[in-house]
């Protein structure tokens, strides 16, 4: 069984995967459709690319289903047929994309030297680290608070919501996992 971190991964992969098939073809989202039942050939192809177990892929596309990454456009076609990537899942792969690329870009730069803080202080790359502890907070914020479970879950969605839009999506990268993890939604 995967762990969280792995799932993450593994998800990822799938999206990264999904994204450069669209692209591959030039279309939009909704006009790429994928079969990835057992056996059939997007998920062969995958499992070419990224080795894995059907039972290990399955619970990666429940999540990406579940999140809202991947829909399914009819129920026909087995468990996992007739899928289109989403607007936001593009942005998911799009995010993971350039944030491989900028660790490429950047991985031959190490300077290492004197830093000193009187204060909070981030060392890091478009401070992304800050906007995902500040997020956090909030909703261990929430989780603290006196409101009621109804108001704490409507709080959380809102938050959820905001998340998953594909331009916050792609700018924060792949804390989003992180971040979703914690929501609990």
């Amino acid at each position: 069984m995967m762990d969280r971190s792995e799932k993450e991964k593994w998800l990822d992969k799938l999206l990264v995967f999904m994204n450069d098939e669209v692209e591959k073809y030039g279309h939009g989202v909704k006009n790429v459709f994928f079969n990835f039942s057992e056996g059939q050939e997007d998920f062969n192809l995958f499992n070419a690319i990224a080795p894995i177990m059907f039972s290990d892929f399955s619970e990666v596309m429940k999540i990406a289903i579940s999140r809202k990454y991947v829909e399914r456009r009819t129920w026909g076609g087995g468990e996992f047929g007739d899928l289109i990537l989403t607007e936001s899942g593009q942005g998911r792969a799009i995010s993971i994309i350039n944030q491989n690329k900028s660790v490429i870009e950047n991985s031959g730069n190490i300077n290492i030297g004197t830093f000193t803080s009187n204060g909070v202080a981030q060392i890091g790359h478009n401070n992304i680290m800050n906007i995902e502890n500040m997020l956090l907070n909030l909703i261990e914020q929430i989780e603290k608070s006196d409101a009621t479970e109804e108001q704490k879950k409507e709080a959380k969605s809102k938050l959820k919501a905001f998340i998953e839009h594909p331009l916050v999506n792609t700018l924060l990268g792949a804390t989003v996992g992180a971040i979703l993890s914690k929501v609990g939604l």
